[in-house]
């Protein structure tokens, strides 16, 4: 087997600047690193889980129904534009109110408003469930 070596010390180099980023970055709080100090914007958030859902799996398969079953296969497309569209007007005011109360996840937000403490144990077992499958 024939090892390349720059390709070797350019893929350490890699990896080593990265993990630098990540240390140094996490000097901060802990709670401080996970959510980026809260700078992060409506936008910036609400982008961020509008590309969580749209993946190569929505294209894949929004083209397969498409030819499938034709132009009736154009209503999923509908459907997952009106929602991501929607996403882009809730998501800014929940991302206020989240930092407000000084939640760092939605599932915190959720738990707190629900008055609930199982709810976050439910949304986990779905998260997982979902990434499973």
């Amino acid at each position: 087997m024939d090892f390349d070596l720059p390709l070797i010390l350019a893929a350490l180099a890699y990896i080593v600047f990265v993990i630098g980023i990540g240390w140094v970055s996490s000097r901060d709080t802990r709670r401080q690193f996970v959510t980026a100090r809260q700078s992060i914007g409506r936008f910036g958030v609400g982008a961020s889980i509008s590309v969580g859902w749209v993946d190569v799996a929505i294209f894949s398969t929004i083209g397969a129904l498409g030819f499938e079953f034709g132009w009736s296969a154009m209503w999923l497309s509908i459907g997952v534009a009106a929602g991501l569209y929607s996403l882009s007007l809730v998501i800014p005011k929940i991302k206020e109110r989240m930092d407000e109360a000084g939640h760092q996840t939605m599932i915190e937000y959720y738990a707190d408003v629900m008055k609930s403490n199982r709810f976050g144990l439910i949304a986990g077992v779905i998260g997982v469930v979902y990434f499973i499958l």
